[in-house]
């Protein structure tokens, strides 16, 4: 008879869920796949367990969406692609980036302890453990130099920034601005694309 165990713990799982991936090998390999329990709910007796199923590239490495979501997002956040694997130190241990999280903008960094454990961390506190710095522009310098000059004034001024010709005309930019503050914020925009709607829009206004 096999081992039995009186009552399920996470001991016991971590037991079972490796004897089940050992047992599932053959179908791995069979059907090009990585399977992977992503966690779960159990009791003394019973337990729900999740099995991740992922499809392998052709080069036989699994796809890792997290790992998509940094090479694709990781210019909001002041990142280069080429960042993704990179090691740091925090509070003494050593971690390795290994994802991002786009819906996260607080904690949107993934990245895994030399333990094997996954951490979440503030974009800015990573950067500075990788001595990056963020040259990305504050959307606020875009709209700091606008001048509320008259009509006859338009094209008067040159190398000062953006002219805009009426108070109605400012206030419409930076009710856009605080829109698009709040998106970079929720993570769906990037300081660089913020700055170049508000250079768009403020070049429209001035050719009307």
């Amino acid at each position: 008879m096999g081992k039995r165990f009186n009552k399920l713990n996470k001991y016991s799982l971590e037991i079972i869920e490796a004897r089940i991936l050992q047992a599932l090998a053959p179908i791995e390999r069979e059907l090009v796949i990585k399977l992977k329990f992503k966690g779960g709910k159990f009791q003394d007796k019973k337990a729900n367990l999740k099995l991740e199923v992922v499809l392998r590239n052709e080069d036989g490495t699994a796809f890792n969406q997290e790992e998509e979501d940094f090479r694709n997002c990781c210019s909001r956040h002041g990142f280069d692609p080429e960042d993704l694997g990179r090691t740091f130190t925090s509070s003494g241990r050593q971690f390795k980036i290994t994802g991002l999280k786009p819906r996260n903008p607080r904690y949107p960094i993934i990245a895994e302890r030399s333990d094997g454990k996954q951490f979440k961390f503030p974009a800015s506190i990573v950067r500075d453990r990788l001595g990056i710095i963020d040259c990305r522009k504050n959307i606020f310098d875009t709209t700091k130099n606008i001048q509320i000059v008259g009509p006859s004034q338009i094209g008067s001024s040159k190398d000062k920034g953006p002219i805009m010709r009426t108070d109605k005309q400012v206030l419409e930019v930076l009710s856009l601005k605080k829109k698009l503050l709040g998106q970079i914020k929720q993570g769906l925009l990037s300081q660089d694309e913020a700055e170049k709607i508000i250079e768009n829009f403020v070049k429209k206004q001035n050719d009307c």
